[in-house]
């Protein structure tokens, strides 16, 4: 049978947890600072909540490919561009959600599609996802080193391009990067994203390229994780002496797993004969070792001193998704990976992480389920108001109930209001991770 990687739902969850809780404040004008993302240039613990997940992306294609490869034409393509179309479609029901929204008059009108967003976190993990599937389709079956070449190719294309067709001179500012010229002319000017005051979608087409780099690094490493760490840049599996010499220590890996939910049974997907996309084999999981964590702790360093070297010339910046970003955020995601195998699969979770383990492991079994519902309810929500006093030029001043939730219980708590919106963040969270322990307990679990 085979057995949960609980390290890749521990991350993946924490992820998925960090991007509910950074995105639904109590106020977005009382931010702690590390809740906030660079104005521009640089990064902060922020940007680094959706290079992870994209991350995690890599990591569990490189756990279900070997599935989809063996089955030929008729099962990848098929599975791959469902899946890919699913997420998307999930990302502009997120946009287009409530549909319908109060006017001035104070009657409920349906939103205009003129001006819906078509971009977005969903519809970049959907691209990255398909695009990086694809990569490996066409170059990775005879050479697992051929996608990290792409990989490459990506990186150090888009940062010529940029240089290329940028502002001479301002080719990484707001107004100097070639992308948004790109995404104005492929998805319309009314299409983007408006939070920098300006026409200018940080998760646009243009920057998707490195964002498909970033998901490819996640499938190299997650490809010698799955492999016992086999050999690097090789096609081997783990080698007959390595599993012979670690079989005792997979016996005790399957007993210590025996209690683990079959996910097979009593699912939501039940009748879904997709791999499942955290699974390892029983033969992997012993060659999890302190070899793999070291080697992960190695490469997750090179690639941090690479980083640091680029950015003198490619500026760290998350809305561009700039190449040395990839290659920073990456490497963090790597230690960040590292040190769940350590502490999960190596101490067996001992009883002090117990809690948070458990905690984040939730949000991983059910993570784009949790994720969307997280941006369908404000939504919905905002719908229920009712009036609230009146402003200073005598007009109604409406409420609703999260934003009356959190004046009337957070925002006086202490003499930071920081505090007050931070906190609501973490009820909102506590509510979301409530709900993800409950479906984890019925064994519901949803994908695409």
């Amino acid at each position: 049978m085979p057995q949960r990687f609980r390290s890749l739902d521990v991350f993946r969850g924490a992820t998925v947890a960090l991007m509910i809780l950074v995105n639904n404040p109590g106020s977005w004008k009382a931010l702690y600072p590390p809740l906030a993302h660079a104005d521009w240039h640089g990064i902060t613990p922020t940007d680094l909540v959706f290079p992870f997940f994209l991350f995690a992306v890599g990591n569990a294609l490189a756990l279900v490919m070997p599935g989809l490869l063996a089955g030929g034409q008729t099962v990848f393509w098929p599975r791959v561009l469902k899946r890919t179309a699913w997420i998307f479609g999930l990302g502009l029901l997120l946009n287009a959600s409530p549909f319908v929204r109060w006017d001035a008059s104070g009657e409920l009108v349906l939103r205009s599609w003129e001006s819906l967003r078509f971009m977005g976190v969903l519809q970049r993990i959907a691209l990255s996802f398909g695009a990086a599937a694809i990569v490996v389709w066409c170059f990775g079956r005879r050479n697992p080193a051929g996608p990290l070449w792409v990989a490459a190719a990506l990186l150090l294309g888009y940062w010529g391009v940029t240089l290329a067709w940028g502002a001479p001179g301002d080719p990484f500012s707001l107004q100097g990067w070639f992308g948004t010229a790109v995404d104005k002319a492929l998805l319309g000017e009314a299409h983007l994203y408006r939070g920098e005051g300006v026409p200018f979608d940080p998760e646009g087409l243009a920057s998707t390229a490195p964002a498909v780099a970033q998901v490819l690094l996640g499938w190299w490493v997650g490809q010698h994780i799955s492999r016992g760490m086999g050999g690097i840049g090789t096609a081997s599996g783990t080698s007959t002496r390595n599993s012979t010499r670690n079989s005792t220590r997979a016996k005790a890996s399957a007993s210590a797993s025996a209690n683990d939910r079959n996910s097979n049974s009593n699912n939501a997907n039940a009748n879904d004969s997709r791999p499942d996309l955290t699974t390892l084999s029983q033969a992997a999981r012993p060659a999890l070792n302190s070899g793999a964590v070291s080697w992960l702790f190695l490469l997750a360093s090179a690639l941090l001193v690479i980083a640091y070297l680029w950015q003198l010339s490619f500026p760290l910046n998350k809305k561009i998704w700039s190449s040395s970003y990839v290659l920073c955020t990456t490497g963090l995601a790597m230690m960040a990976l590292a040190c769940c195998i350590h502490l999960i699969e190596h101490r067996r979770r001992p009883a002090e992480l117990w809690g948070w383990v458990r905690f984040f492991e939730v949000f991983g079994r059910n993570p784009l389920f949790i994720f969307v519902l997280s941006g369908l309810v404000p939504r919905a929500l905002a719908l229920l108001r009712w009036q609230d006093g009146v402003t200073a030029e005598g007009l109604p001043r409406w409420t609703s109930p999260l934003p009356w939730i959190y004046n009337q219980v957070f925002a006086h708590i202490g003499n930071d209001p920081r505090l007050g919106s931070l906190l609501f963040a973490c009820a909102n969270l506590a509510a979301y991770a409530a709900l993800a322990a409950w479906l984890d307990r019925r064994k519901l679990y949803f994908g695409v």
